[in-house]
């Protein structure tokens, strides 16, 4: 949006794009791969790697949700 590249939905606002953007987080099916190429021959740095992915993803899947939730309502700018 900011390079022009793409318009911002004339419906969102820019809090609603933000909170979107924290429910980006939540992929980590990517992250759990780099993990396991990182970390093959060490089981603790590899699970540890796992727990750290895991939380990250839900607490961005919390805190976009409550964002969502309480500060971007619908119709808002």
């Amino acid at each position: 949006v900011k390079l022009r590249l793409s318009p911002r939905p004339s419906r969102a606002s820019w809090s609603q794009v933000y909170g979107v953007a924290m429910l980006g987080g939540i992929g980590f099916t990517m992250s759990l791969f780099i993990a396991a190429l990182a970390f093959p021959a060490d089981g603790l740095l590899n699970e540890t790697a796992k727990v750290g992915i895991l939380l990250g993803s839900a607490l961005s899947a919390i805190v976009g949700l409550l964002f969502l939730r309480f500060v971007a309502r619908p119709g808002g700018r």
